[in-house]
């Protein structure tokens, strides 16, 4: 399961990697809006997976995912509860990201791909 997550989240890395460096930026589109009870840091307990949320961002492998909204199609969800992120990019899907909020100080976190998805993993507010 971390193998599936762990390659996931460099398939992510390098189509950031590689569409940056094509020139497609828009800056004309919106950025990411996660709801104020996600922003701050959340790890693993073995800080193999860590995601940081600010205002307008998301950054996990020290990658920002700003430029995805620029560069692909983004639909956000997010509830009390609950925050859905979907990423298309170049009519691929890259993942939808679900973090559950399951107390004040944890969440839980699946990635969804066409072709997988991982189990609920445990983050802790750090």
């Amino acid at each position: 399961m971390k193998k599936n997550l762990t390659s996931l989240l460099l398939t992510l890395f390098l189509a950031l990697l590689l569409v940056g460096c094509g020139g497609l930026f828009n800056p004309e589109r919106a950025s990411f809006s996660p709801p104020e009870w996600i922003q701050g840091t959340w790890s693993d307990t073995l800080d193999a997976i860590s995601f940081t949320f600010t205002t307008d961002d998301i950054i996990t492998l020290e990658t920002s995912f700003k430029d995805l909204y620029s560069l692909g199609r983004v639909t956000e969800n997010e509830s009390s509860v609950l925050y859905d992120v979907k990423i298309t990019l170049l009519s691929v899907n890259i993942g939808n990201y679900v973090f559950e909020k399951t107390s004040a100080t944890t969440l839980d976190f699946m990635l969804i791909t066409d072709e997988d998805s991982s189990e609920a993993v445990e983050l802790i507010k750090q």
